[in-house]
């Protein structure tokens, strides 16, 4: 529950923001309010090391300090609501001059004039665009595939990596001292992925790099981290093991930028609440189903050498370790053919 309420909040500050957002900056904007939950593991890593070994004050602290921030928010909240006079763009409402005949000139939006005159039959106009609805936007191709990659994507990074990071780090002969340490890298990775993704979206949109491309860094990169700890020699896997972690909360993270900016650009900013809920509804199936088979594959290593109930050595993670390779290139696949996809749509809208 303490795990899911700042997600929430996090996801409820981005639908606040967005439709004020300019077109130009959803990306920065989804960025920066979704980096505050990459950083939530560090910020409890640091009250457990303020409260030492003293599990009874942690709980009981952690969870006064829950009870603060969730009052806090009930309050603040309804603050969102209200409306000001600068919700448009963030800018006052100016008083418009005259022209030399003494007459105002007709209102603007977004900075475009409405035209005088009526558009002729047959051209389109923004005020006729169809609004997508559900099953629209769900009887599409690139809906799914976003999903599919996404999916296959956030379950390794957070089923295979994030869940078990005590115990890679100690199959791997890593100090319980040092793990701490460990936990807030892939926290400040997951936070500086969330906010780079966002401006590089908005950044790089111009030059014709769609959001969903993206999508295909984030595999290449978790790819490339999948396969070093699979591939390298048992010595080495202990120095690797941080720079992995941190390409893949770096990727994780920044999945988590690019899934609503990309359903909300995509799909003209229909039913994103929906969609988002769709995404994240799949993840946690997905997280668990895989928690469950790398757990499964655990266990087959340490009942093998029948020491205790721990395994040790890098042996104990290769099996895991090229699971979520194979799920990665996947997820690439899948990425490569979304991007044909979107640029394919983009042509034929061009030649209409």
């Amino acid at each position: 529950l303490c795990n899911r309420a700042p997600w929430q909040y996090s996801k409820l500050a981005y639908f606040q923001t967005s439709p004020i957002a300019p077109p130009k900056l959803q990306g920065v904007i989804t960025g920066i309010v979704s980096s505050g939950y990459g950083l939530s593991a560090a910020f409890v890593t640091l009250l457990f090391s303020l409260f030492g070994d003293d599990l009874e004050r942690y709980f009981k602290g952690t969870g006064l300090l829950f009870c603060i921030t969730a009052l806090g928010a009930a309050i603040l909240m309804p603050f969102l609501h209200m409306r000001s006079r600068s919700t448009n763009y963030g800018r006052l409402p100016e008083v418009t001059p005259k022209d030399e005949a003494g007459i105002y000139p007709p209102p603007t939006k977004y900075g475009q004039q409405d035209p005088d005159e009526p558009a002729a039959a047959g051209t389109p106009s923004s005020k006729s665009t169809p609004h997508m609805s559900r099953k629209d936007i769900l009887c599409r191709f690139d809906f799914w595939l976003f999903l599919l990659s996404f999916v296959l994507l956030q379950s390794i990074g957070s089923g295979l990596y994030i869940a078990n990071l005590s115990l890679i780090g100690d199959s791997l002969g890593i100090s319980a001292d040092s793990r701490p340490t460990y936990v807030r890298a892939v926290s400040y990775c997951n936070c500086l992925g969330r906010l780079g993704i966002g401006f590089a979206m908005d950044a790089l949109e111009v030059r014709g790099v769609h959001r969903s491309d993206h999508i295909l860094i984030t595999a290449f990169g978790v790819l490339l981290a999948s396969s070093a700890l699979l591939f390298l020699p048992e010595e080495v896997m202990p120095h690797a093991l941080l720079p992995a972690l941190a390409v893949t909360a770096a990727a994780y993270g920044a999945n988590w930028a690019i899934m609503p900016s990309f359903i909300a650009k995509r799909f003209q900013g229909a039913h994103v609440g929906v969609m988002f809920n769709i995404h994240s509804g799949h993840i946690a199936l997905t997280v668990l189903l895989t928690s469950y088979v790398v757990g499964g594959l655990y266990d087959v290593e340490a009942a093998r050498q029948g020491e205790d109930a721990f395994c040790h050595g890098a042996v104990c993670w290769r099996s895991s370790f090229g699971l979520g390779a194979g799920l990665q290139a996947l997820a690439l696949l899948v990425g490569l053919v979304l991007a044909w996809v979107v640029r394919h749509c983009s042509s034929l809208n061009r030649a209409k």
